[in-house]
């Protein structure tokens, strides 16, 4: 009990479900999908090419998709865009998809910059690369003990070298320096909970890779609901600011002998909100905190216009609050000047049932991706994809201000290996599940690719 209690102390309340994850929450609604995890999700090259064939691997249990006898050179750069050689897109593919992110691309095969055409960066595969390799695992000081892996005991890798890659172009890999000059005298912010800390930690240690002798300088406010990053070389910010639920949250307090109970505001946008108006890129996302006991049974805890709700459902509330966020938007953010993002929901691997596991701790000890036959499966035990149409649709419907979406909650729903899954070398055994975590992402992995999505869209 005491453990698990530490656990939410020290990590920002987000694992106070972790012994008693939620229920099933239904079954996924379908819409929207786009071919994902068949054999058309393979690029048309691949699909003229007759060595390719589908099938399991011989060297798992698992009905483990892989193209075999296929070896295709695509170019390769670090992370710093300083060493171009040569990636190879393994055997190991893992073909998914999803929607939003088109991005005018070059076409991978044309030596031509001019030859143009759209491209979904979120509709492809996830591909085994042996040269994929960010930054070593361990190595950035910036990665908290909570998803710095290797330091809690993870000592595995293979987990590192999964890349991804859109269907109809490539992703163009992420290049530090560049990335740098793009943010000369900007602010980039990401805004949100754990998740975007994570996300914030993930840019911060790419950054390093690349750029080591520009350490950036640390400032915290308001009792650390935020915190800066400055690159004095280039007069720029990478920032976090803590806005778990993006509307305000009224916290319990005591009036007169008689307790007041917490409730969330749904119709006023966060007090955080006075230092995003003016940053020039804006990274939202709300989701993980929606998911915590009283928002989740939604008795007495949702209000608006200054009344308390008996009850409502979580969902309802949840699109509601996102409505508030963007009248915010709409009122008060320029689109000349800033551009604005929203990270879709991050989905956490709590339920081991649909890839076989019967104990506790769904993503421990996982070292692969999930496989693609099983993907019903985990739409029924999680659905993700109906708080993600909840996002869809008001972010659709900003009437002032073009905000995009990183759809990343379909793809990375199938990375039960890049968790940061357990403190090891905490755990008195294996079955010591209260430390473990399939909500946070290791660094380096799933957070790095994130934020290389990021970076196709703003350079």
């Amino acid at each position: 009990m005491l453990s698990a209690f530490l656990i939410w102390a020290f990590n920002d309340g987000a694992y106070s479900w972790l012994q008693n994850p939620l229920p099933n929450t239904g079954e996924m609604q379908s819409a929207g999908r786009s071919g994902l995890f068949s054999n058309s999700s393979i690029t048309q090259d691949q699909q003229q090419d007759s060595g390719v064939s589908w099938g399991k691997s011989e060297s798992t249990g698992s009905a483990e998709y892989i193209a075999k006898n296929v070896t295709e050179t695509v170019p390769h750069q670090d992370v710093n865009g300083s060493n171009p050689g040569t990636g190879n897109k393994s055997a190991n593919d893992v073909p998914m998809g999803g929607r939003g992110g088109n991005i005018s691309m070059a076409e991978p095969s044309s030596p031509s910059a001019g030859m143009q055409r759209q491209c979904d960066l979120f509709k492809g595969r996830w591909m085994y690369d042996e040269s994929y390799v960010l930054y070593p695992p361990g190595s950035c000081p910036y990665a908290s003990i909570d998803f710095d892996c290797r330091r809690n005991g993870r000592m595995d890798s293979n987990c590192d070298r999964w890349r991804w890659q859109p269907q109809d172009c490539d992703l163009p890999r992420f290049n530090a320096s560049l990335m740098l000059e793009r943010l000369r005298d900007k602010r980039l912010l990401y805004v949100g909970d754990s998740i975007s800390r994570n996300q914030l930690e993930s840019m911060l240690c790419l950054m390093r890779a690349a750029v080591p002798y520009h350490e950036p300088t640390h400032k915290s406010k308001d009792s650390s609901k935020f915190n800066q990053y400055y690159f004095k070389a280039y007069n720029c910010s990478i920032e976090l600011s803590w806005a778990p639920f993006l509307v305000r949250q009224n916290p319990a307090s005591v009036i007169n002998g008689s307790t007041i109970k917490e409730t969330l505001q749904l119709d006023i946008i966060d007090e955080q909100a006075k230092r995003w108006k003016h940053a020039d890129i804006l990274v939202f996302n709300t989701g993980h905190w929606w998911t915590h006991e009283e928002p989740y049974n939604g008795v007495d805890y949702f209000e608006e216009k200054g009344h308390v709700i008996p009850y409502m459902e979580e969902l309802v509330a949840f699109e509601k609050a996102l409505r508030a966020w963007a009248r915010w938007v709409d009122a008060n953010i320029d689109p000349k000047h800033t551009q604005i993002f929203f990270r879709g929901y991050s989905p956490v691997h709590f339920h081991g049932q649909p890839w076989g596991k019967k104990v506790g701790g769904g993503c421990f000890k996982e070292t692969e991706p999930i496989d693609v036959k099983i993907e019903e499966q985990i739409e029924r035990i999680y659905g993700e994809r109906k708080r993600m149409q909840v996002v869809e649709k008001v972010v659709a419907e900003t009437k002032n201000v073009k905000v995009q979406l990183l759809n990343v909650t379909q793809l990375s729903m199938y990375r039960k290996d890049a968790h940061a899954s357990s403190k090891l070398k905490y755990m008195k055994n294996e079955n010591d599940y209260n430390l473990v975590d399939c909500s946070h992402w290791c660094l380096p992995r799933l957070p790095d690719v994130r934020n290389n999505f990021l970076y196709g869209l703003i350079i």
